[in-house]
């Protein structure tokens, strides 16, 4: 919430203290999550390669875990990389994350798919990007998911999405 709310030094001490405990615990999962909100609060504070550390520090943690670890850290490095203009390095992460954009999206993975519509808009293909956004619509929505439904229809390009209309 503070990231949301721009207090950006309020939120990295909160996501440092939290990554601490987690240290502490010793619960894989739990540092694992701490490292990802680490990344998107230095993401968010314009520190691009801290945040591209936590995300390496957050895939260490996740080593024998679900793949919902893998998949969020590539989408959130992918997400970095298209925010420094590197389309080739975000790229990558979808050949590696296994999510495609023809899938029918699974609501866990909710925020890679956001992810990977940027991506596929960011390469040109829009009627893609489009096409995907409008089925993760539908996702979330029938999950009630209403933030990731707001963060869909404010994507650029986006607003259309669940009108039907290009």
């Amino acid at each position: 919430m503070l990231c949301e709310w721009n207090d950006l030094e309020a939120a990295l001490r909160y996501a440092r203290e939290g990554l601490d405990l987690c240290k502490h615990w010793g619960q894989a999962d739990a540092l694992a999550q701490g490292y990802l909100r680490l990344a998107q609060v230095l993401h968010a504070a314009g520190e691009m390669a801290g945040a591209l550390d936590a995300i390496q520090n957050a895939r260490q943690a996740a080593r024998g875990l679900t793949s919902w670890y893998a998949v969020t850290a590539g989408a959130q490095e992918a997400r970095i990389r298209l925010a420094q203009g590197d389309v080739t390095a975000a790229t990558r992460w979808v050949h590696e994350g296994g999510l495609g954009v023809h899938d029918e999206p699974h609501i866990e993975y909710r925020l890679a798919y956001l992810d990977l519509a940027r991506l596929v808009m960011a390469q040109g293909r829009l009627d893609e990007s489009l096409g995907l956004l409008v089925r993760l619509l539908k996702t979330v929505e029938a999950a009630g998911a209403t933030g990731s439904a707001i963060y869909i229809l404010i994507l650029p390009g986006a607003g259309s999405a669940g009108t039907g209309q290009g």
